[in-house]
C-alpha cells in the first residue's frame, strides 16, 4: 500500500498535487524534497571556522578526536546529537565515558563557537 502526505495548502506548496489527485504527494517524493532543503542546513554544522582547521590541535585527546567526526555520520553521533563514547573510545584506543565525553564536547562547542566570533 503507497502511502501519502496530505498537504494543508496544495496551491502554494512546491510539492501540491493537482486536486484530481486529492491533494497529496507521495511520501517518497517529499523526503526527497526534504533533503533537498536540508543540504543548506546541513553544510551549515559542518561548516568549521577557518582558525579550526581538519588538522588543528586542541591539546586534548578527546577534544581532537571529536573534531575528527563526521557530522555525517549518524553512527558517530547519539541520538541526542552528541559524539558516541563509543566511537571516540575506538578512536582513541581507550575508553572514554559519557562524563568524559560531556566535558569534552562541551569543550568542543565552547572552542568552535569562540573561533566563529572572531
Amino acid at each position: 500500500m503507497k502511502k501519502s502526505i496530505f498537504l494543508a495548502s496544495p496551491a502554494t506548496h512546491p510539492l501540491h498535487g493537482s486536486f484530481s489527485e486529492g491533494y497529496h504527494q507521495p511520501e517518497a517524493d517529499v523526503a526527497d524534497a526534504l533533503i533537498a532543503e536540508c543540504g543548506a542546513v546541513e553544510k551549515a554544522l559542518d561548516k568549521k571556522p577557518a582558525s579550526l582547521a581538519a588538522d588543528h590541535d586542541f591539546g586534548d585527546d578527546v577534544l581532537n578526536a571529536i573534531h575528527g567526526l563526521d557530522r555525517r555520520d549518524n553512527a558517530h553521533f547519539t541520538k541526542a546529537g552528541k559524539p558516541d563514547s563509543g566511537v571516540l573510545s575506538e578512536r582513541l584506543g581507550r575508553t572514554v565515558s559519557a562524563a568524559e565525553r560531556d566535558d569534552a564536547w562541551a569543550a568542543y562547542e565552547a572552542a568552535v563557537a569562540e573561533a566563529l566570533a572572531q
